[in-house]
């Protein structure tokens, strides 16, 4: 999948640990209500934490108990009085050390949450600001739902946060109600799903730290077994990464919206075997298919309000390319320029024409480095030559050193978009030539083509991008045309 490890693996921490505090909220504002802007990346939200004064940033994930600081476990501990114990949760792997601290107050807008407990996880573990492309510090849960209400607007990437004794439930027929059903202080809905022509009821639940549509357990469906898919790597939890099949359910029925073909993921049954699951769940919605909606989460009274928006129905989509990108530190680059610093009308011959001096300008910059962290096995990409510590330079035209998201990845997502050019870049000076083409190298060490992405899985489903790769490899002269 062509992301910044974009399903962002995150939905994918889920911790079964005890409840969080109970002390409630201090609002500081007479309306005991506030707005709250979020970045949105890759479906996720990551709002701003204050914490001992200092200003972090969390991801807001409905799908976890216990509030996530990532520090340095060799400098930061001692600021802490802490009680060490094991995690366990997602993925491949032994479980992880983290260290409890209690008692602290977390700021977030307008609202304080008293007394608060922290598990501190080594953030050398957690490398979150190279996968997002932003700088990720924590995150945070049932600390900030359980005693508020909140409503999230995708769209505008703003909260709005209630005590609930200020909240005026939503009326009219734009708005649908939903019960909530709690779990482990995670909330849960009930569905139906329909796959091949196989009908499955139970619950959901709704993590909005998944930045996937929908997952689903398939030893927990009766009788089933997916047939039609791909292996893929789902994304990285607390115990590690986290692999799986991706594929499409027929029908995905909330009561008063039908989504059809909305794809899916079915996470290796080993991956969460030391998970405590709820008894009738069949998987989870994930911030893909929640932005879909403007949705109203009432912890206190156990109810969901939801808003179709626009695009409730607009078609789910698979990245073709199968490359996993992720942000690798950054570099210094020059940038030329010419600036016009004086006109010479002395020499005006007889068309009227005038001699213009350029200067020279050099500005410095700080670029980010993006590189190609895994690729699908058998994949597009990996077909093409492709290679895991390529540095991609552009996509489309635009530079990747100049952007602080990876948006423009997105083009890997279409159906039947237009050609795409891709620029990839490899600093490790090695001479070979992958790609099922023969590539004719210019003197600069950088060769072009255009290359066919097509990932083909049933008669359904046909995906067909071009892509125009440049590959730029440190080959010595003497193969150099």
């Amino acid at each position: 999948m062509l992301r910044a490890l974009y399903g962002l693996f995150l939905g994918i921490l889920s911790i079964s640990l005890h409840a969080q505090s109970a002390f409630k909220p201090v609002f500081h504002t007479q309306k005991k209500q506030f707005t709250l802007s979020f970045e949105s990346v890759h479906n996720l939200m990551v709002i701003p934490v204050m914490i001992q004064g200092v200003r972090f940033h969390f991801i807001l994930d409905t799908g976890v108990n216990y509030t996530l600081l990532f520090v340095n476990h060799r400098h930061d501990l001692a600021r802490f009085q802490t009680e060490a114990l094991l995690l366990s949760g997602l993925g491949h792997g032994e479980p992880v050390k983290a260290y409890k601290t209690e008692g602290h107050k977390i700021h977030i807008g307008k609202m304080t949450l008293p007394k608060q407990t922290l598990l501190l996880l080594d953030k050398e573990n957690f490398s979150f600001a190279k996968k997002m492309g932003t700088q990720i510090d924590g995150i945070i849960g049932t600390a900030f739902f359980q005693h508020i209400v909140t409503t999230i607007d995708y769209g505008k990437t703003k909260l709005k946060v209630y005590a609930p004794e200020v909240f005026t439930p939503p009326k009219g027929k734009r708005f649908e109600q939903l019960p909530l059903d709690f779990y482990n202080n995670k909330p849960h809905i009930r569905a139906r799903v329909m796959r091949h022509n196989q009908p499955f009821e139970g619950t959901l639940l709704l993590d909005s730290g998944s930045s996937d549509a929908l997952w689903m357990f398939e030893n927990r469906l009766s009788d089933f077994q997916e047939t039609v898919f791909f292996e893929d790597y789902l994304g990285h939890g607390i115990n590690g990464n986290v692999y799986g099949k991706r594929s499409k359910v027929d029908l995905l029925d909330l009561d008063f919206v039908r989504l059809k073909k909305v794809k899916v993921a079915y996470p290796e049954p080993a991956s969460f075997v030391t998970m405590n699951l709820k008894e009738d769940r069949l998987g989870s919605i994930g911030g893909e298919l929640m932005r879909r909606f403007k949705l109203t989460l009432d912890y206190p009274n156990r109810r969901l309000y939801l808003r179709k928006r626009p695009r409730i129905h607009a078609p789910f989509y698979y990245n073709m390319s199968g490359i996993t990108l992720q942000y690798d530190g950054v570099e210094v680059q020059k940038q030329r320029s010419y600036a016009p610093t004086k006109l010479d009308e002395s020499n005006t011959n007889t068309s009227g024409s005038v001699e213009i001096f350029l200067s020279e300008q050099v500005t410095i910059r700080l670029a980010n480095i993006v590189v190609v962290a895994a690729l699908r096995p058998g994949s597009p990409a990996a077909k093409a030559g492709l290679e895991v510590g390529d540095q991609l330079l552009r996509v489309n035209g635009k530079n990747l050193a100049c952007s602080n998201s990876m948006s423009s990845m997105d083009c890997f997502k279409k159906n039947r978009g237009p050609k795409s050019g891709l620029k990839s870049a490899e600093k490790e000076g090695l001479c070979i030539n992958p790609l099922p083409y023969s590539p004719c190298w210019n003197k600069f060490g950088y060769s072009s083509m255009t290359v066919p992405l097509i990932l083909r899985e049933t008669t359904d489903w046909v995906w067909a991008l071009e892509v125009t790769v440049m590959v730029f490899r440190n080959i010595p002269s003497r193969l150099v045309s």
